[in-house]
């Protein structure tokens, strides 16, 4: 789940009661109570993630930098023993542009500048699933799925937005371009104004939650749920003014 702050969430401490989806599997997990990112941002984390090595290792921590081929992948390894791997990303920031789809037999990136919500990313995860059953496909299998609300631009869908942002006006607020101005200094911060982006990060948060219940749900109705390990992780936070920044990738508070 990109960007996904951890005081968000139930297990974690969390009273907004926004996760709970995540907090009922966390019940029955391994819950990992300090871990760190990678880094601030998506591309340097995902890749520490997919490979085990540290950005200045894998390299792959420039805007404009790919994953080099050198360096192995989790999707590598596994492929190499025989499962049957596949990625369903919605952020172009890891896509098969940027070296993100070594080792997978399916990789696709979703929609188009991170509009993509994760219940399309779980539905289309059900169509892998359909395809895989119709072909007798028997491999164990490596599934990556990457969502992207709640990242930036916040964009609850409408009935996420009316249960958490009642009083948020539909000015711009929230949209990228209004984020921009933001983080420039042409908006002025006020408390109602963190307390209203928050309140659309949080919309966000909780219509992930339904969706990856619903992820659940299938991974039972294909029968696979008893032997799959799920892992559940963010790539890093998010940040509202705590430490004089906007979003994520611009400091390491």
């Amino acid at each position: 789940i990109d960007t996904l702050r951890v005081d968000r969430l139930g297990r974690y401490g969390s009273e907004r009661g926004l996760t709970p989806h995540i907090d009922a599997f966390a019940r029955q997990s391994v819950l990992f109570e300090h871990t760190v990112s990678q880094a601030s941002w998506t591309r340097p984390s995902v890749a520490s993630l997919f490979t085990g090595l540290w950005p200045p290792s894998h390299r792959a921590y420039g805007r404009l930098v790919q994953l080099v081929p050198e360096v192995e992948t989790l999707a590598e390894v596994l492929h190499r023993h025989g499962y049957r791997t596949a990625g369903l990303n919605a952020n172009p920031f890891v896509s098969r542009a940027f070296g993100f789809a070594q080792g997978f037999d399916t990789y696709r990136t979703l929609g188009d500048e991170r509009i993509t919500r994760s219940q399309e990313v779980h539905q289309a995860a059900a169509r892998w699933f359909a395809e895989r059953r119709r072909s007798g496909e028997a491999d164990p299998f490596f599934l990556y799925l990457h969502t992207v609300d709640p990242h930036s631009p916040y964009k609850p869908a409408p009935r996420f937005r009316a249960r958490f942002t009642a009083d948020v006006p539909r000015d711009g607020i929230g949209e990228q371009w209004w984020l921009a101005e933001l983080a420039t200094g042409k908006i002025p911060v006020t408390e109602t104004l963190v307390r209203r982006l928050e309140a659309l990060y949080d919309a966000e948060v909780a219509q992930n939650d339904e969706s990856f219940g619903r992820l659940l749900e299938l991974l039972e109705a294909e029968g696979v749920a008893d032997d799959t390990l799920v892992v559940l992780l963010s790539d890093h936070g998010e940040e509202f003014n705590e430490h004089g920044e906007w979003e994520h990738g611009k400091n390491l508070h």
